[in-house]
């Protein structure tokens, strides 16, 4: 799983997990020398209530080879990595899960995540089955070697036997976005986990299945990291097609098929290509505050030469008029509504805008 995919993605991460390979605990285990006591007894100065078992102790059957002292395993269990850019993780879960939120270079977070997913999942060389429109996909049961090391003495050096630890399971993964699509969780779950020594059924060993899903998370997240560091452009889509439409509260508004990420991080450079100067955003409420700068970019001094501020640019707007453009996106279409002063733009101003728009965009549709 991991030769076909992983490269480490920094020392720390390396030597975090060198400082996890001790596998017992070390030092005094005194309490493996504590003798039982006889029940406690009241005295001529202090009687003894009598027990209500109103908090009783349930009775647990003990193991029949308990591990105690040194054969207690402290190793803990794999944790999740936030490595992917913008993917972050909650401490304390106990289901194993990655959030990812949409950052500026991730045109369509959904296809970025699905997409090294499916890589990942491919990897383990095991049918199975993937609903994209659900999110979800489930490896069938298949067997897993965990580990593999020689059988000690002289015949096995010679004949080359192995004692292998293996596994056999299936895996479910799940992709939930957000109606918004600019953020998503990806879960991963173990499904009727098996452990085999030489073939013989074992206990699963402590943290066994949080250290799987972990591991399968930590792939794809490993891999949207190196995808995005090698070809940042790849997620990011150059043309978009652009028409005009209204919005649901009777606006007009450019209209574009495609997801809210898509357009916000092309708006810069398109807003660059129409003589906008961006003078703010706020992408929680999809909102870019330029101003229109045909001219090149206003200085104090301009303000002196009072003849300018009348001159109009391809667009037929003023020189420094400010514009606010809203981004909103609904199923699957995504509207820009330019406002100036805070009234949207006419739809026979859109009209004479929209050659130059889409030609910003590279496409018209």
């Amino acid at each position: 799983m991991k030769a076909k995919l992983i490269l480490p993605v920094c020392v720390a991460l390396a030597l975090s997990a060198c400082s996890s390979q001790r596998n017992v605990a070390e030092g005094n285990f005194d309490y493996l020398d504590i003798k039982p006591v006889k029940n406690l007894e009241g005295t001529d100065q202090l009687k003894l209530q009598n027990p209500t078992n109103k908090y009783q102790v349930p009775v647990i059957a003990p193991a029949t080879q308990p591990a105690l002292g040194a054969e207690v395993g402290i190793r803990p269990p794999m944790q999740v990595i936030a490595a992917a850019p913008g993917s972050r993780i909650e401490e304390g879960l106990r289901e194993s899960r990655i959030y990812f939120d949409a950052i500026d270079g991730v045109a369509n977070l959904k296809d970025s995540i699905w997409g090294h997913l499916i890589q990942v999942v491919e990897a383990f060389d095991t049918p199975y089955i993937a609903d994209e429109e659900q999110g979800l996909i489930r490896l069938e049961r298949f067997h897993h070697v965990v580990s593999s090391s020689r059988k000690s003495g002289f015949f096995n050096l010679l004949s080359n036997n192995r004692l292998e630890q293996a596994s056999e399971q299936a895996i479910e993964l799940r992709l939930t976005m957000a109606s918004h699509g600019r953020s998503g969780e990806l879960e991963a779950k173990l499904i009727d986990p098996a452990f085999f020594v030489d073939n013989q059924p074992q206990k699963l060993p402590m943290n066994f299945i949080r250290s799987f899903e972990a591991d399968v998370l930590n792939d794809v997240s490993i891999a949207m990291e190196r995808t995005y560091r090698s070809d940042r452009a790849a997620f990011t889509q150059k043309v978009v097609a652009v028409s005009l439409g209204t919005t649901g509260t009777g606006n007009a508004a450019f209209t574009l098929s495609t997801d809210f990420n898509s357009v916000w991080v092309l708006l810069p450079e398109v807003f660059q290509k129409l003589n906008f100067v961006v003078d703010d955003l706020n992408q929680s409420e999809g909102m870019y505050y330029v101003s229109y700068e045909p001219f090149g970019k206003r200085r104090w001094y301009h303000a002196l030469a009072f003849w300018k501020k009348s001159q109009t640019g391809d667009l037929n707007l003023k020189n420094g008029t400010e514009v606010t453009f809203g981004v909103d996106e609904v199923s699957g279409t995504v509207y820009l509504t330019p406002q100036i002063d805070g009234v949207p733009l006419t739809a026979e101003v859109l009209a004479q805008w929209l050659p130059m728009v889409a030609d910003a965009f590279g496409g018209q549709q």
